[in-house]
């Protein structure tokens, strides 16, 4: 969601790139808001040397008010922010509706994630501006692991979305939040 370098597209069009050949079953969906998955696609197909106008393993949806369907089609959440973040909404709506997150550790996102996903440490040159930075093979190869464990490892998968379900329900169901909200109000009050 928002196809911007600091939200992770670079990244994105790389793991999408890596998998399109090798795992075609693994699709991503892209979420255009702030910003441009072609121009995202563009940068890393010309920093990697090739052209590359579109993937067939990837879709792309323009800016929605409703994410249900959207979610309705996810298997995992895929996160890869690089700017720092107090908290990531589409982490919360995820695990709300039960889809394991893969994010990066920055800010208070792992917070959101709680054990309901991946969490994982990039090298810093990634998180700089412009955001422009490609990972290595290397890099690109262990991103690519925990995506094809999450989609191979049946019982790997299910935890986490046990896990994920949990964790949305026990720290951001709206219910129990206005509850307690609710509840130190009338403290203060009373």
């Amino acid at each position: 969601v928002n196809a911007s370098p600091s939200k992770g597209s670079l990244i994105v069009a790389q793991l999408a790139m890596a998998l399109e050949t090798i795992r075609p079953d693994i699709k991503f969906e892209v979420v255009e808001g702030r910003g441009s998955w072609n121009k995202s696609l563009a940068t890393v197909s010309r920093d990697m040397g090739r052209t590359v106008e579109r993937l067939s393993n990837v879709r792309v949806t323009k800016t929605t008010q409703d994410m249900r369907p959207i979610y309705g089609r996810s298997r995992v959440l895929l996160a890869p922010s690089l700017g720092w973040e107090s908290a990531g909404r589409v982490i919360v709506e995820a695990s709300l509706n039960g889809i394991p997150s893969v994010v990066t550790n920055i800010g208070g996102i792992p917070e959101m994630v709680g054990g309901g996903g991946v969490i994982v440490t990039l090298p810093k040159r990634l998180h700089e501006p412009p955001y422009e930075s490609l990972l290595s093979q290397k890099e690109v190869q262990a991103l690519t692991d925990v995506l094809i464990r999450l989609f191979d490892d049946e019982e790997t998968y299910e935890t986490y979305v046990k896990a994920a379900e949990a964790y949305g329900n026990s720290k951001h169901n709206i219910e129990k939040s206005t509850s307690t909200l609710l509840n130190v109000f009338e403290e203060m009050v009373g």
